[in-house]
């Protein structure tokens, strides 16, 4: 899936967003191509045809007319920032990424559990 978000700046140059989420890849393996399965989501901005940069925008509160920044270089206006949260709001709904979300929390549950019984080994044997 892939989304652009499209506008033109204040001085004229074409920006564009783009939101791209991968279920699988091909990869690599030792020279036999073979697809994996994966949950990524790429955000790159472009200006005028060249990447400015990649990343989420951040909040911005003193530039009328916009609320966020790309890559602490270019503005988004307030309806192009709207596109942009709904298309990451889409990529997070997908039911890979919820499932990626879960396997993350299940592994820093496990992770906390396991530094748990290795600091009370750690006090058993007088460490």
């Amino acid at each position: 899936m892939i989304r652009e978000i499209k506008w033109e700046t204040s001085k004229g140059n074409k920006a564009i967003v783009e939101i791209k989420f991968i279920t699988e890849e091909t990869i690599d393996a030792d020279g036999d191509k073979i697809t994996v399965p994966c949950c990524e989501m790429y955000m790159t901005t472009h200006l005028d045809g060249k990447i400015l940069g990649y990343g989420e925008p951040r909040p911005l509160a003193n530039v009328p007319g916009h609320t966020g920044v790309i890559c602490w270089k270019l503005a988004v206006p307030m309806d192009k920032m709207e596109e942009i949260n709904a298309a990451i709001f889409e990529v997070e709904s997908t039911p890979e990424w919820q499932e990626k979300i879960a396997r993350a929390e299940k592994a820093e549950l496990e992770s906390i559990e396991y530094e748990k019984h290795r600091a009370k080994m750690k006090r058993v044997m007088g460490y």
